[in-house]
């Protein structure tokens, strides 16, 4: 089973959210390859925010401190997102390397109107 394939079958009833942040290159490369949906996050409601110079500079910069603290700390986390969404924050490891950071979001009280 490939690395797609399981994002895939996490993801399919639509209630979270599963996106990988590619730290080394490692997700360009079988049998980590991806969809580029699980490459970006691809919520209609993360689109509407995004939606605005303002709304992407501030979706974009929060990902950038995330990503940074998820390097530094190595190890899972969770919080909110400034748009109200839960993430957890999961950098994977490969020979003590981190190599990609999974999202896991769209926890909300509301799952269906996020």
């Amino acid at each position: 089973m490939q690395l797609n394939d399981i994002l895939e079958y996490l993801s399919k009833d639509g209630n979270i959210m599963l996106n990988m942040h590619d730290v080394t290159g490692i997700l360009s490369s079988k049998p980590f390859d991806i969809e580029r949906k699980f490459r970006i996050h691809t919520l209609k409601f993360c689109d509407i925010a995004k939606s605005t110079s303002a709304g992407y500079m501030l979706c974009t910069s929060c990902k950038k401190t995330v990503c940074k603290m998820a390097l530094r700390c190595g190890k899972p986390f969770f919080g909110t997102c400034p748009y109200g969404l839960f993430e957890l924050v999961f950098p994977i490891k490969i020979d003590e390397k981190i190599e990609c950071i999974l999202f896991v979001g769209n926890q909300t009280d509301n799952a269906k109107n996020a």
